[in-house]
Order: structure tokens, then sequence, then C-alpha cells
């Protein structure tokens, strides 16, 4: 459960939830398949502009690599702030 709402700070939730969009969209353009950023044009931008240099999305780049440098990334940055991993922990109902 949440705390209150007055111990949360909309601001940073905004925020928070802007680099999540963002950044989704941007690792999205190094897919393949390319991003619709100008939806109704019928084509997708990616980078790089060549598409026999992007990722295959599932494909053994992304398994291989991306997946596994995601978990360290996420794993290192626990390591960096265990009281947050804590209060994670405990919000989402673990008990430590």
């Amino acid at each position: 459960m949440l705390p209150p709402g007055d111990n949360i700070n909309t601001s940073i939730v905004f925020l928070s939830f802007i680099i999540a969009f963002v950044s989704h969209l941007v690792a999205d353009m190094f897919t393949k398949e390319g991003v619709p950023l100008l939806f109704p044009l019928p084509f997708h931008i990616g980078f790089p502009p060549f598409e026999f240099l992007r990722i295959q999305t599932n494909g053994l780049v992304e398994n291989l690599v991306v997946t596994p440098g995601i978990i360290a990334l996420v794993i290192y940055l626990g390591y960096l702030h265990p009281e947050n991993v804590h209060i994670i922990l405990k919000t989402i109902g673990f008990t430590i």
C-alpha cells in the first residue's frame, strides 16, 4: 500500500513517467521496426538510419546483451542505494 498522498511528491512521479516514456521511445528506435513518431505518415524513425545496423526485437543481441545489461544495472543501482530497495520491497509487501 502506498503512503498517504501528503508524502508523495507528484513532481517526481510525473518526471519519472516522462523519463520512462521518452527512454522507451528512444530504446525502440534502436530496433529494426523503428518508431512511428509521425503516426499518420507511413514511415518509422530509427537509429542508426540503416536498418541492417539496428537490433532485432527479441533477437540474439537483445537477449544476450541488452537484457542482462539492464538486469546488471538494476542490481548495481540497488547496491548503491540499498535504502531504496528496502522501501520498495516493503511497499510491495515483502518483509525484510
